[in-house]
């Protein structure tokens, strides 16, 4: 059965029925199509300012482990390069509420790597802005009469372009030149930039004023005033009407009245569901073509580990408690959301031949699930086999999306595939839980069109958990070894590194491939 929806009088999305095409929301600034250009985006000096949020409703908890006293920890761990990664720690609470659950590796004031510093605070989102009214470019904003009709919906880049966050407009002060936001913040696994540098742990003290936060481009859909080429589309909440201007009418003349649309409102469309302890078995979905699932990035996210990624746990098909899937000859085309979600137990998935194209955000994700640093309870996704796989142009919204990303998740193998044209990493390894990963004979080109700072392979390894996936039956925080070999990867657009083997990155051994047009590898790698 299929679950969720846009319902309420909310209307996430519109597509014609065929050709499939998906229209665009009314935006500023306008663009033909999201799908086709990488432009449409305000400069991020157009901000006077992002107000930062108020204190948080509960106070901040955290847990750290010290791995390294093997005379008072079993198993016990102390051979990272880095020291910090020989500790496991979590948040909760405080400025952690943004997700759900409340919890993240960043609430954490022991959190380490890639500008820890930022967090140590609470992750901040802002919850609202000042924009600059005497800059030409944006004089539209003046016309606005109602933006928390739509509502308008802000989409910003977090400095460095590591994520986008999406925000509900639920006032706008045109005297001001303010907005307020209802809601929003959470597409994202980090909280925000912010000027200056805060002092290396123990954190600052609460009396200590907020850091100025720093968001990168941007823009705004969902506002009726910005109705104003073909192709576009508002629905307004207040009076429940549907406006569109058809792509083959001009101003003064009426739409055809043949032209079939649909209006996207299950965000799931499959969802299989069991227990580690009563699976459900056997099943094929195959030649099965997938559309029209609706937009989640304003659902509910959480941080699956340690990297910078927060998710929905949603997606047009979801597998959780499951052994012996197989989705064969599928072809995914213009989801709104994920493709494919492996959420806790799972065994021996496989998605074999499959197209994914357009796809809003992440194609296929493997999100499992543990007693904090303890992950032998087996409630992850495991074995699961990716090959012969055609996926392209992800990401549509949120540029933190890739073809393949795992978080909690081990014994993965991706072969075969072609993966191009994304955002950010293409394959994503938020964490190195288990290992026992193989990526061979994949073609990987185009990556990291949106964003910098990483490759169209990357890994973080922040958090540190116990399985027996290394040595069978003995617990060992060590993973056992990832294979990555002969792939042939191209670090073209913003790669720093073709395999951004990031913070902590571990028992990785890399041979036999062709990587061209950016470095290797980042840090602290081992490989056997």
């Amino acid at each position: 059965g299929g679950g969720g929806g846009g319902g309420g009088g909310e209307v996430r999305g519109l597509n014609t029925l065929f050709p499939l095409r998906r229209l665009v929301r009314a935006r500023f600034p306008n663009v033909e199509s999201p799908e086709t250009t990488t432009a449409g985006w305000l400069a991020g000096d157009l901000v006077k300012s992002w107000i930062p949020p108020p204190p948080p409703k509960t106070p901040q908890r955290q847990l750290v482990k010290n791995l390294t006293d093997c005379n008072q920890v079993k198993p016990c761990k102390s051979n990272s390069a880095q020291w910090q990664y020989n500790f496991y720690t979590n948040g909760y609470d405080g400025h952690c509420e943004l997700w759900t659950p409340p919890t993240s590796y960043w609430c954490s004031n022991f959190s380490y790597g890639g500008w820890a510093e930022m967090d140590w605070e609470g992750p901040l989102v802002p919850v609202g802005f000042q924009y600059n009214s005497s800059n030409s470019d944006l004089a539209p904003f003046l016309k606005w009469k109602d933006a928390a009709d739509g509502p308008a919906i802000i989409h910003v880049f977090r400095y460095y372009t590591w994520f986008v966050n999406m925000f509900e407009v639920s006032q706008h002060n045109v005297k001001n030149a303010t907005m307020t936001f209802s809601r929003g913040g959470q597409q994202g696994g980090r909280g925000w930039h912010s000027t200056g540098v805060v002092p290396a742990p123990p954190p600052p003290p609460a009396s200590q004023p907020l850091k100025r936060l720093l968001g990168g481009r941007w823009y705004v859909e969902n506002v009726k005033e910005e109705l104003d080429m073909p192709g576009e589309w508002f629905y307004s909440r207040a009076s429940r009407r549907l406006y569109l201007w058809p792509n083959n009418t001009a101003i003064g003349e009426p739409p055809p009245e043949d032209v079939p649309l649909v209006v996207p409102l299950l965000t799931e469309l499959i969802r299989i569901d069991g227990t580690q302890q009563s699976p459900v078995t056997n099943i094929t979905i195959e030649n099965v073509f997938f559309r029209d699932a609706a937009a989640t990035y304003m659902e509910p996210h959480g941080v699956p580990s340690g990297g910078d990624w927060a998710l929905q746990r949603t997606a047009a098909v979801v597998l959780n408690g499951t052994e012996h899937v197989t989705m064969r000859g599928c072809a995914f085309v213009r989801v709104d959301g994920n493709a494919i979600l492996l959420t806790g137990y799972n065994r021996f998935a496989e998605i074999r031949r499959c197209e994914f194209a357009w796809i809003g955000d992440t194609a296929v994700a493997g999100w499992g699930d543990t007693d904090e640093d303890d992950g032998s309870g087996g409630e992850q996704p495991r074995h699961t086999l990716l090959a012969d796989n055609f996926a392209h142009d992800v990401g549509i919204w949120e540029k933190q999306s890739s073809m393949w990303f795992q978080a909690r998740t081990c014994q993965t193998t991706l072969t075969n595939n072609i993966f191009f044209n994304g955002p950010r990493a293409a394959i994503n390894f938020n964490d190195g839980f288990g290992g026992a990963n193989n990526v061979s004979d994949n073609l990987i080109f185009n990556q990291c069109r949106e964003s910098g700072d990483h490759g169209p392979i990357n890994s973080w390894d922040r958090m540190q958990f116990k399985t027996r996936v290394r040595f069978g039956d003995q617990l060992s925080y060590d993973p056992a070894v990832s294979v990555v070999a002969r792939n042939f990867g191209i670090g073209d657009y913003g790669a720093s590194q073709v395999f951004d083997t990031d913070d902590g990155s571990s028992w990785y051994h890399i041979h036999h491939n062709f990587f061209y047009d950016a470095d290797l590898t980042k840090m602290d790698l081992i490989a056997d």
